[in-house]
């Protein structure tokens, strides 16, 4: 997946690439909040469950998680949840700080 200079991922398309470059400052915004709420829980949580919590669109929150994980400032739980429609789905939670190198 391609990203901007800015971080934001887009879909190798001219309209894809139009909206994240449209998204700009506020992708980072959503990131940051993003991250935040995780670090603040003490479960991990779907993506349904952070946008119910920050009440954002899931449009403004899945993309974010795609670019937390790539920064490896989130990672998979390796626990599944359920979304409203009863499909199985990740639950996220943030990188552990002994990963990071930290004791």
């Amino acid at each position: 997946m391609p990203y901007t200079p800015e971080g934001q991922g887009f879909r190798p398309t001219d309209t894809s690439h139009a909206a994240a470059v449209l998204v700009g400052a506020k992708a980072a915004t959503i990131r940051a909040a993003v991250h935040r709420y995780l670090r603040t829980v003490t479960e991990p949580q779907s993506a349904e469950q952070i946008c119910a919590a920050l009440r954002l669109d899931d449009c403004g929150v899945k993309p974010r998680l795609t670019e937390l994980r790539k920064d490896k400032l989130i990672i998979d739980s390796g626990r599944r949840g359920k979304t409203m429609r009863n499909r199985s789905c990740i639950l996220w939670m943030p990188k552990p700080a002994q990963e990071d190198g930290a004791a």
